[in-house]
C-alpha cells in the first residue's frame, strides 16, 4: 500500500470512528456535510471492493497496469449501492429518510419457524398471557448482522411488513462499511426479484447488466469471475412478490441452479413467511423476531432524533396503552405509530380510527406504495368484504374465549362466509378456502399460523377492533344488547365496549343500556 493510500485510510477510519459506524447520517443536518459523508462512505466501500474487482479482472492483466481500469466503474456500482439502499420512505412518510437513522439492528429467531412448532391449540393457550397481551413464549434470539457470519446461503422469512427488505438493504450497506460485524467482505449484488422477473431475461444478463450500466468493461466475463471466486454476497430480494403469471417456478429454479453452479458465494433470499413453501433444500430458514420493547424504543428515539423529547413523550405514552405497544411490534405499524404521533404529538383519543389506520395499511397501503399487485385467490373478496369476513369470524371466536382456531374450523368459517356472497355459484367456482386463509396470512397478515395447523389474529387488538366492527355492523339485529347483556362486566371485553362506542355515530344508546343493565343488576344484587 502506497503512503497516500495508507494515509487516506487512516483518515478515513477516524472519521469513520467519528460518525460510529461508518457513514450513519442520524446527526447531519447541513446538506454540504452530509454529501461529504456520502462521498466519504462512497470511498470507503471502494477501499473494501478493490481487491475483489482487482481479482475479478485478473484475465485482463494487461490492462490492469492501468491504475484507473475499473477504479471509476467500481466508484459509481458502490455509489449506485449506497444511494439506492441509503434511504427509506414508506406509507405517508413526506421525504425519504437515511436507513441508517432510523434502523434498528433486526434480531432472528433462535429457534424453529414458528409456524412449525408441533403445539396444539390447548398447549398454545397455556402461553397466552392476557395481561401482557402476547401470544405464545418470549422467543430467544441472535442479532441478524451476525448471522451472516454464520451461515453461507439462508432465507430470511418472516410477516408483512417485518422488515425482510430492510434487512438485505442493512446487510449490503454493512458489507461496504469497514466498521461493521461482517467478518469476510463480499462484492453485494442485490437483485429485486419483482424487477427481474418483469425484464423476463436470464438471472445472469440481469445482473451483467447491473455492472455494465456503472461502466464495467467486459462485465459479462468479469461477473462469471468474481462469481467463480466466490467474492460476492447475492441477495434475492421479495420472493413472494413474483406472481404465477411471472413463472415463479421458472424463477425459483434458476435461483436453485444459480446458487449450486457458483456455490462458493453467499446467498440470501427474503419472502413472506406464509407465502413459503420449502422450495430451497439447501438454504437454512430463517424467520425475523417481533421488535421487542429495547427495539421498540430505539426505533421511536431514531424517529425523533431532531426532538428527543417528544421522543420520550411519545415513548412513555405508548407505554401506557398496551394495545398500541402491542402492534408496535411490527416495524411497519411502528412506523405507522410514529407518523401518527407526529402529526399531533399524541395517539388519538378513538383508538378505532388508529386500528383501521393499521389495517388499511396491511390490506391495501403496503403494497400500493410499492406497486405490488399480487395473485388473488378469490378475486371477489374486496377488501370490504374481507374486513365483514373478518368481523365475522373474530366475534365467533371471540365469543367462545378462542383465541388459537384449529385450521378446519378456520377454513370452514371462510367457506361459510364466501358462499353467502351475493352472486355465488356453487358449480361454477370451488371454493378453496385454505389456499383463501394462505393468501390472507402471506399478503395482509391478519391471521398468523402459530403452530402447525393452528392460527390466531395476528394481535389481540386485531381480534378485538373486528369483533366491535361485528357488533357495530350488526346493531339491528341486537348485537349491542347481546353485548351489555351479556359482558358488562367482563375485563376481557372492556376494549370491545371502548372500541364499540368509538364506532358507533352516537354512543348515547350503548351508554344507556350500559346504565340500565347497571342498575338492574344493583337492584337484584
Amino acid at each position: 500500500m502506497s503512503p497516500s493510500n495508507a494515509n487516506f485510510q487512516l483518515a478515513s477510519h477516524a472519521r469513520c470512528r467519528q460518525l460510529k459506524v461508518g457513514v450513519t447520517f442520524a446527526t447531519v443536518t447541513n446538506p454540504q456535510t452530509l454529501m461529504q459523508d456520502i462521498q466519504l462512505a462512497i470511498e470507503l466501500g471502494v477501499d473494501l471492493m478493490k481487491d475483489i474487482v482487482a481479482a475479478g479482472y485478473s484475465f485482463l492483466k494487461e490492462k490492469n497496469k492501468e491504475r484507473d481500469f475499473f477504479g471509476a466503474a467500481t466508484k459509481k456500482y458502490v455509489g449506485g449501492l449506497l444511494e439506492r439502499n441509503s434511504t427509506v420512505k414508506v406509507l405517508t412518510m413526506r421525504e425519504p429518510q437515511p436507513l441508517e437513522k432510523l434502523y434498528v439492528r433486526a434480531n432472528i429467531l433462535k429457534d424453529k419457524i414458528t409456524a412449525e412448532l408441533g403445539l396444539s391449540a390447548e398447549e398454545l393457550e397455556k402461553f397466552h398471557d392476557l395481561d401482557r397481551r402476547a401470544f405464545g413464549k418470549i422467543a430467544e434470539t441472535v442479532d441478524g448482522e451476525l448471522i451472516v457470519n454464520q451461515l453461507k446461503r439462508f432465507i430470511v422469512l418472516g410477516k408483512p411488513g417485518a422488515g425482510k427488505t430492510t434487512y438485505l438493504r442493512y446487510l449490503t450497506l454493512m458489507m461496504l462499511q469497514p466498521l461493521s460485524q461482517i467478518e469476510r467482505r463480499k462484492l453485494p449484488i442485490f437483485v429485486t426479484l419483482r424487477e427481474w422477473a418483469d425484464k423476463k431475461k436470464p438471472l445472469m444478463d440481469f445482473i451483467v447488466e447491473q455492472f455494465s450500466i456503472c461502466g464495467f468493461d467486459e462485465a459479462q466475463p468479469f461477473v462469471e469471475r468474481v462469481l467463480t471466486n466466490g467474492d460476492c454476497i447475492v441477495l434475492f430480494d421479495g420472493l413472494d412478490e413474483v406472481s404465477q403469471e411471472a413463472n415463479q417456478s421458472g424463477i425459483i429454479q434458476e435461483i436453485k441452479d444459480f446458487s449450486d453452479k457458483y456455490s462458493e458465494n453467499q446467498f440470501v433470499i427474503s419472502c413472506r413467511v406464509a407465502a413459503y413453501n420449502r422450495w430451497f433444500e439447501r438454504f437454512t430458514d430463517v424467520e425475523m423476531a417481533d421488535f421487542n420493547e429495547e427495539q421498540i424504543e430505539k426505533f421511536i428515539q431514531n424517529w425523533f432524533h431532531a426532538e428527543p423529547k417528544v421522543g420520550q413523550e411519545c415513548w412513555q405514552k405508548l407505554q401506557n396503552s398496551p394495545q398500541l405497544k402491542e402492534l408496535a411490534s411490527v416495524p411497519l405499524l411502528l412506523t405507522l405509530l410514529c407518523i401518527v404521533y407526529n402529526r399531533s404529538n399524541n395517539f388519538p383519543l378513538n383508538r378505532a380510527n388508529l386500528y383501521e389506520e393499521a389495517i388499511d395499511a396491511l390490506l391495501r397501503d403496503w403494497d400500493a406504495s410499492r406497486r405490488i399487485t399480487r395473485d388473488e385467490v378469490y378475486r371477489q373478496l374486496s377488501i370490504t368484504r374481507k374486513k365483514s369476513m373478518f368481523a365475522r369470524i373474530a366475534w365467533g371466536t371471540f365469543t367462545e374465549n378462542m383465541y388459537f382456531v384449529p385450521e378446519r374450523i378456520l377454513t370452514k368459517q371462510i367457506e361459510k362466509y364466501i358462499e353467502h356472497l351475493p352472486g355465488f355459484k356453487p358449480e361454477e367456482l370451488d371454493v378453496d378456502s385454505h389456499a383463501v386463509l394462505k393468501s390472507i396470512e402471506a399478503q395482509h397478515w391478519i391471521f398468523i399460523e402459530r403452530a402447525k395447523k393452528v392460527h390466531s389474529f395476528a394481535h389481540l387488538t386485531f381480534q378485538e377492533y373486528f369483533t366491535a366492527k361485528y357488533i357495530v355492523d350488526n346493531a339491528r339485529e341486537g348485537t349491542l344488547e347481546t353485548l351489555v347483556n351479556e359482558h358488562l362486566y367482563d375485563d376481557k371485553w372492556k376494549e370491545v365496549f371502548l372500541l364499540v362506542a368509538g364506532m358507533l355515530d352516537s354512543a348515547d344508546e350503548l351508554l344507556w343500556s350500559m346504565l340500565d343493565k347497571s342498575n338492574e343488576l344493583k337492584e337484584f344484587g
